[in-house]
């Protein structure tokens, strides 16, 4: 995975951080539930997309 689509990614994990804990301090329970969902699936994006594997991009290496 390229750095920016990490780093882009971790921002979007960041902003459901974010939502979670003003749905938490609003006590608006359809927001914490979409705030978990949507960190839960930028985790499995992130996971699956590998960006979490040792020895780098493979990806992007010839061969």
């Amino acid at each position: 995975m390229r750095r920016g689509h990490l780093i882009g990614w971790m921002l979007f994990l960041a902003s459901a951080m974010v939502y979670l804990l003003a749905g938490i301090q609003a006590g608006d329970w359809l927001v914490i539930i979409g705030s978990v969902i949507w960190a839960i699936a930028c985790l499995v994006f992130l996971i699956t997309d590998g960006a979490f594997r040792r020895g780098g991009d493979r990806s992007e290496r010839p061969g």
